[in-house]
């Protein structure tokens, strides 16, 4: 997750437009957090947290590319778009709604668009179960860091 300081150095032109220059990983993230929260306000019934989280439709950033396009005053840039469902896309929570039972996928408005295909639903699940390990991982380092500054 990006911190309340990544998320303010976000200028409102990098959201935007494509930036000129590479951009670190730190900003890519914090980019995509920023457009992830436009997103949301945009299409509700889409972009969800926690366990409200529905796999989206294949193709869905070209659906909201096409959208942007006819928006007088584009909110968000396409690069940003694109950052932000990859982003979005990564989540544990995102990879676990991928392998439910009957999981679907849902366009723009939130409704049903497909049906997660097997493959999609198992390459999610070992996804999943890796972030898992490296989420639980992660906590131990930290438990360790805490006992050893103590």
């Amino acid at each position: 997750m990006s911190t309340q300081n990544e998320e303010q150095k976000v200028k409102p032109d990098t959201i935007q437009q494509k930036p000129k220059k590479k951009v670190s990983k730190k900003k890519r993230k914090a980019i995509a957090a920023k457009a992830i929260e436009l997103l949301k306000q945009q299409f509700p019934k889409t972009f969800m947290d926690g366990d409200d989280i529905k796999p989206l439709k294949v193709g869905i950033q070209e659906d909201i590319v096409a959208m942007l396009k006819l928006m007088p005053k584009r909110p968000i840039a396409c690069y940003a778009c694109r950052l932000a469902v990859i982003h979005y896309a990564n989540q544990i929570e995102y990879k676990k709604a991928l392998f439910q039972p009957d999981a679907y996928r849902i366009n723009l408005k939130g409704e049903q668009a497909e049906k997660v295909t097997d493959a999609h639903a198992e390459h999610a699940n070992e996804r999943y179960a890796q972030m898992l390990e490296q989420q639980k991982a992660k906590e131990k380092q930290q438990q360790r860091c805490q006992r050893s500054s103590a």
